[in-house]
């Protein structure tokens, strides 16, 4: 027994030897061209926007409006340049397309660099609080004049809002009121994005969810959170499976980022690299990931930025719940197509109330109204009965343009068609059996244990059958010497 323990260990580390070589090896060839294979995107100039603010408001009702203002310019395609009021220096403002210039605190003096500079400007400009400095109030006469904004006044490249709190009603005017300031900009669509999908969540009820959903006609998103190791078990094959299921039911896949553990400042490019094993994975198993989703603050820094959305060139931005920078930066990711999320307490109201869907259904840009995957049957009822009960026109994400790309392969969409390195898949399947995917893979487990012991049996004969023979040879060696 203890010889047979001892080559069975002596193969598998063989084996484990053998197997790390090739996967080190594209790890590292994943990680030197993933930076060349990337679908990063150039901002357009005219998208260029310097955002000056004096400061966040916290403990005030205005708190937050600095991060849902952020959300709503990545909704209109603009790369967004933050700058604090007091380290604005002369001439700063002359490099960006427009200006925004947010006074949360009214008491405090505008700063001098910053109204000096507007006695110059030509460019859009739009101010957001009540303090304004002779120079922004002449600069906005024609906004001002005669006029009593109920929300804000808008008058060509010039507009003015005199207080903009993180509510509904004045995110949704604020939409609107910067759809036509930095127009033109596509006509808006409504898409339902259920978030929250793990590997450990209950794979049966997103099936049933992507058939109540199909059945009642509404397409939706789905984000998924990514799995980074262990990609070739049993448990990665039925989270594959049950996305697949859920993109040939009307889903939209999209990958929402990972969860941060830590904020120190690695920026190895690992994370990219496990990133793309996991969209090579999906993409293997016909499975189209069209965007990312993240919260805010991974837009406004520099290495989630690079090794975690550089892949993918749409995006939904949800709001900070816990910020963990590694590399903050005050310029944001820019991105082809990004929808303003809008979670599903806003736009969603209980069954038997009135108002809330008219409101999202008219949004003035495009949104992504969010519901995390249910957990239960009940939730899942609940949810889908909503939907159903304040139904609207959802669109569906595949007919927009999307581009993800990694290494290995090239993913797209084009006119509701998905691509993968260029040829289209086929989304048709029948439901898959989960519990059967694990059995069978427990039979090949089965196999796999049954011909690695037949294996050590062979290797053990054959020992055996060496060693006597060179025992005999060994008796007949001495034999002969003997006779000698």
């Amino acid at each position: 027994m203890r010889t047979r323990h001892l080559f069975r260990v002596m193969l598998l580390l063989l084996a484990l030897a053998i197997a790390c070589t090739p996967w080190q090896a594209a790890a590292e060839e994943a990680s030197e061209a993933g930076a060349g294979q990337e679908a990063s995107v150039a901002p357009s100039n005219d998208r260029k926007v310097l955002f000056v603010y004096d400061s966040l408001a916290i403990g005030t009702e205005l708190e937050g409006n600095v991060e849902v203002l952020q959300r709503l310019l990545s909704a209109v395609g603009a790369q967004v340049t933050m700058q604090s009021e007091d380290g604005y220096y002369t001439g700063q403002m002359q490099d960006y397309r427009a200006v925004i210039h947010m006074r949360n605190q009214s008491a405090l003096p505008p700063s001098g660099a910053l109204s000096a500079d507007l006695a110059d400007y030509s460019g859009p400009y739009l101010h957001i609080g009540a303090n304004l400095s002779p120079r922004a109030a002449r600069l906005l006469k024609p906004v001002l004049e005669g006029q009593e904004p109920v929300f804000g006044e808008q008058a060509g490249k010039l507009a003015y809002v005199p207080s903009f709190r993180p509510n509904a009603e004045d995110t949704a005017a604020m939409a609107a009121l910067l759809a036509d300031w930095m127009g033109p900009i596509p006509s808006p669509s409504a898409y339902l994005l259920i978030k929250e999908m793990y590997p450990f969540s209950d794979l049966n009820l997103l099936l049933t969810l992507s058939d109540r959903l199909y059945e009642a006609g509404i397409p939706f998103m789905l984000a998924v959170r990514p799995v980074f190791n262990n990609l070739d078990q049993p448990a990665m094959k039925r989270y594959a499976q049950s996305i697949k299921y859920a993109q040939s039911r009307g889903a939209s896949i999209v990958i929402q980022a990972p969860v941060v553990a830590s904020t120190i400042a690695r920026g190895d490019g690992q994370l990219k690299v496990k990133i793309s094993s996991f969209i090579d994975v999906l993409a293997a198993e016909g499975v189209a990931p069209l965007g990312v989703v993240s919260e805010l603050y991974w837009s406004f820094d520099s290495i989630y930025a690079e090794e975690g959305m550089s892949l993918f060139d749409s995006a939904v931005l949800l709001p900070d719940e816990k910020r963990m920078h590694r590399a903050r930066t005050n310029e944001s990711k820019p991105f082809s197509s990004s929808l303003f999320a809008i979670d599903s307490s806003i736009w969603l109201p209980e069954l038997g109330s009135a108002g809330g869907s008219e409101q999202a259904s008219d949004y003035p840009l495009s949104s992504a109204q969010t519901a995390n995957m249910p957990n239960t049957e009940e939730e899942l009822d609940e949810l889908v009965e909503r939907l159903i009960a304040h139904w609207m026109q959802y669109g569906d994400y595949r007919f927009k343009e999307h581009a993800v790309r990694t290494a290995s392969h090239t993913i797209q969409s084009d006119s509701g068609v998905l691509l993968i390195n260029g040829k289209s898949i086929g989304i048709d399947m029948e439901k898959p059996a989960l519990e059967q995917i694990q059995d069978e893979a427990a039979v090949d487990e089965e196999s796999l244990l049954s011909m690695e012991n037949n294996i050590l049996i062979a290797v053990i004969i054959v020992s055996l059958l060496i060693f006597g023979y060179l025992i005999y040879l060994g008796y007949q060696l001495y034999r002969r010497k003997y006779y000698k």
